[in-house]
């Protein structure tokens, strides 16, 4: 979860954040900047490499649970 505005958060989304195991970032920056920011970092990474590829799926099956954040998400069936 990314804050923008540098504006603390209330105890009870960080306590809600730490019981679900979701890391918060907290920037200085506007929303409409970071968002700017973070497609401007993608936008620049180039997947044509397998090597990339994989890495990002051996990331993805070590640190996400996609089970879990379906589950949270409420998008399972």
């Amino acid at each position: 979860m990314i804050l923008t505005g540098h504006i603390p958060p209330s105890k009870t989304i960080l306590s809600r954040a730490e019981e679900m195991e979701i890391p918060i970032l907290s920037v200085d920056l506007d929303t409409l900047t970071t968002v700017e920011i973070i497609d401007q970092a993608f936008g620049q990474v180039r997947l044509h490499e397998p090597i990339k590829v994989e890495c990002m799926f051996q990331m993805t099956e070590e640190y996400i649970d996609c089970d879990r954040l379906v589950e949270c998400l409420g998008l399972g069936g």
